[in-house]
């Protein structure tokens, strides 16, 4: 799951820093961020999750009657 979460946000800031927006540093910034986030729902370890969103995300989801 790491793995694909990773693989699903890297394009994106792979394509920032090939187009010369991203530094260096905000780049390890972003990694940092996804690993924490994706080891913390791996883990179950809720400081991660705190440490890698802000403190304002508001996670929605939704389902439709007889969906599993």
């Amino acid at each position: 799951m790491r793995r694909l979460a990773l693989a699903a946000m890297l394009p994106l800031g792979a394509l920032l820093t090939a187009a010369g927006v991203l530094e260096q540093r905000e780049r390890a910034a972003i990694e940092a961020a996804v690993y924490d986030y994706v080891d913390a729902l791996y883990r179950v370890d809720p400081s991660r999750v705190e440490r890698s969103v802000h403190p304002e995300l508001a996670k929605r989801g939704f389902s439709r009657r007889g969906d599993a």
